[in-house]
């Protein structure tokens, strides 16, 4: 097995079994020595550098710790393989080789240009990130990290109240805003009888949320009650048009004299550009003496959008190492990179008679033990063209016989020069891709293929419906476009996407059918700025219709389809459209499964 690329003077742990002729765990009857060796030029580093401890933590299974910092003969930039000499397990003489380590010795230095530099990684990057050749790119939103960070939050965090103003009343009866941070029963309670209000209401009363420029506003959520006799509505400012936009009606306004949990949709442009304030406004026409509203909890909810990583830096994540000089240092005359990668390389000594595509004999410059390099990767060059292929080695004799896991394209032949390269990982599928049936095609293989042709970026995405289905949604990249599926595109549409209902099915406008539940005139007109409720049926037709019975809420565009997917639990569900003084409210019902 493959310990890994250790640093300088590192300590290695590892544990290994022993096992007796019928599979069961035993001990060595004979412990023998573990000793390590240099790959490159023999030497024996052991020194007291191994501490070997038998049956530990059971019968069987063994712990081996190496000090590489004992002695001097532990040095960078090479492989070393640890064996067991002369132990006897089971009655029989065990030689075998338990682990292989380097130190400091996988580099593969920075990226290349593709395609004689017309298809560079940067290319890549801006082609990713914008439908304008990477001029409208902005790390602070549409690097890789910020994306995955405002993906991977699913859940908004949530900002409490920083500030109230009173229009009318002057004051609150009881009770300020830093009251409304906690659901626990204690009240900002505002009386409605306040007199005339700017707009006729009797109260007007507003709460500022400080949420932040690295959150997106998504919702407000309340939990109130009320003894005003009349709905309480809810209101958001309109940082775009400055005015208030209604964010509550009739049905789903603040109703009733037991608390109850509302949940209000909230836009980009209810949230300041520059200082990330959401202001949020509750009225009522109520002018009755020692009545009021019972505010318990409010609370402004956003999705963040992460810390800002630029290009430079995604690059710089994805090569590992500092970009600069180690290209140059690392890459041949022809521009390849050939060195830090490969543990050993030489030309074939001979091929086997009766498979000579997948067993051939390696020369002296690899070393004779057994297992020594299963599971890595060989790459063989055929000297009649000079093209590569690549293979995984699963199983390697003491005569420096190697077997792959499947045939050579071609066949190889002796003096054929070979490279072969250390990998982390043991028994891999490298014969489907998706559950198709196709070879999974090798990464030095590709490689090679782009430096021997020709191949522009679209080239590369054409040719491979697995890059390709993740950039759009057909088999090729004729499906690719470019207003809808950039990284900017994905970063603005969830943006605007607020978390909605808790249930485990999607549902959409399209859900019983195409546009079964989008949201049209009777001449097929979307109607956009629509509210969509979701309650159950059962509810609906008993009468209750508050927002605490409101399962998934959300909005329309101008083609009258769903602005985000609600996420319902199985039932018979009754649909509610209404855009306040223009259109419904209309149902419609649909059941879910």
């Amino acid at each position: 097995m493959y310990l890994g690329d250790t640093i300088e003077d590192a300590t290695i742990a590892f544990a290994w079994n022993t096992f007796g002729a019928l599979g069961q765990s035993i001990t060595r009857a004979t412990d023998g020595t573990i000793k390590v060796r240099r790959l490159d030029d023999g030497t024996d580093c052991t020194g007291t550098s191994v501490t070997d401890t038998e049956d530990t933590p059971d019968t069987g299974i063994h712990e081996c710790i190496i000090d590489t910092n004992d002695n001097a003969n532990y040095t960078t930039g090479n492989d070393y393989a640890v064996w067991l000499d002369g132990a006897v397990i089971d009655g029989q003489t065990v030689n075998a080789t338990l682990a292989i380590f380097s130190i400091e010795n996988r580099s593969i230095g920075s990226p290349i240009s593709l395609d004689s530099g017309t298809a560079t990684i940067a290319g890549m990057l801006t082609k990713m990130a914008d439908d304008n050749a990477g001029a409208d790119f902005d790390a602070e939103t549409d690097s890789l990290n910020k994306i995955q960070t405002a993906v991977a939050s699913g859940f908004p965090t949530a900002v409490v109240a920083t500030a109230e103003n009173f229009t009318t009343p002057a004051a609150a009866t009881s009770g300020s805003f830093t009251d409304t941070a906690l659901d626990n029963g204690v009240y900002l309670q505002v009386a409605g009888n306040g007199g005339p209000a700017v707009g006729g209401f009797g109260m007007n009363m507003d709460l500022t949320f400080a949420l932040g420029t690295d959150r997106t506003a998504a919702t407000v959520f309340v939990n109130a009650k009320e003894d005003l006799a009349g709905v309480v509505l809810v209101w958001a400012w309109n940082y775009l048009t400055s005015t208030w936009d209604q964010i509550s009606d009739a049905n789903t306004g603040i109703s009733g004299t037991s608390d109850a949990d509302y949940t209000y949709i909230l836009l980009p442009r209810h949230q300041e550009v520059s200082t990330g304030d959401v202001n949020i406004r509750f009225t009522s026409t109520s002018t009755q003496a020692n009545k009021y509203l019972y505010l318990d909890q409010v609370l402004v909810t956003g999705v963040s959008v992460g810390a800002t990583f630029t290009p430079a830096e995604i690059a710089q994540a994805v090569w590992e190492q500092e970009l600069g000089d180690i290209h140059a240092a690392n890459a041949d005359a022809a521009g390849h990179i050939v060195k830090d990668i490969f543990i050993v390389q030489g030309d074939l000594a001979s091929v086997d008679i009766t498979s000579p595509t997948i067993i051939f004999t390696l020369n002296s410059n690899a070393v004779g033990i057994a297992d020594a390099y299963n599971g890595m990767l060989i790459l063989i060059e055929d000297a009649t063209d000079g093209h590569y292929e690549t293979r995984r080695i699963i199983n390697y004799t003491a005569g420096r016989v190697a077997t792959v896991d499947r045939a050579f394209g071609f066949t190889p032949a002796a003096a054929d020069h070979y490279e072969i390269c250390g990998t982390s990982y043991g028994n891999t599928n490298v014969t489907a891709i998706d559950s198709t049936a196709q070879r999974a095609t090798d990464l030095a293989e590709i490689a090679q293929y782009l430096f021997a042709n020709s191949v522009t970026l679209t080239d590369i995405i054409a040719d491979n419906s697995v890059i390709a289905q993740s950039l759009a949604t057909s088999g090729d990249i004729s499906g690719y476009v470019n207003t809808t599926d950039t990284q900017q595109a994905i970063r603005d549409a969830i943006s605007d996407i607020p978390t909605v209902g808790q249930g485990d099915i999607s549902v959409d406008h399209d859900t019983g059918g195409t546009d079964n539940l989008a949201y049209k005139t009777a001449a097929g007109a979307g109607i956009d700025n629509a509210i969509v409720r979701a309650y159950l049926t059962t509810d609906y037709d008993a009468g209750s219709r508050t927002e605490a019975f409101v399962k998934g809420t959300t909005t329309t565009t101008t083609t009258g389809r769903w602005s985000n997917t609600m996420r319902l639990d199985a039932g018979d569900y009754t649909f509610e459209f209404s855009k306040q003084g223009a259109y419904g409210p209309d149902t419609t019902e649909q059941a879910v499964s």
